[in-house]
């Protein structure tokens, strides 16, 4: 088995809603595949530059996986049949990716927005 990253991209609403459902949703499909899900999280929430399936409001979920190289044609097709995901990108991890260091890390673009918001807010305290 080798290692994936996946980025999908689903409607805002249904991960605000229930994030845990959605990404259960997407497990499912992985491990359908024979796939193992080594992590999943929310990258980004953003607005579509142009509609899809009526949606404009987005959130990008990234997740690794292990699975045969064989089953992501397979995963792709059960992706497209479920409705559930928008789009999705699957690819192998830059050369030297370390799984492990990337999970010790919080580094994703969220947690970085928030850190700048808190950041602004205390210079503007301190300005005012």
């Amino acid at each position: 088995m080798k290692l994936y990253e996946g980025m999908f991209v689903l409607p805002q609403t249904q991960v605000r809603e229930n994030e845990k459902a959605a990404f259960e949703s997407l497990e499912g499909l992985i491990q359908k595949v024979g796939g193992n899900v080594k992590s999943i999280r929310v990258w980004a929430e953003k607005s579509l530059a142009f509609e899809i399936r009526h949606v404009r409001e987005a959130s990008y979920v990234l997740a690794y996986f292990e699975c045969d190289p064989e089953a992501v044609a397979k995963l792709e097709r059960a992706i497209i049949i479920s409705g559930e995901v928008l789009r999705t990108l699957i690819t192998k991890p830059r050369k030297g990716f370390d799984l492990d260091a990337y999970l010790a890390e919080d580094n994703s673009p969220i947690a970085d927005e928030a850190a700048e918001q808190v950041e602004t807010s205390e210079e503007e305290k301190v300005e005012a």
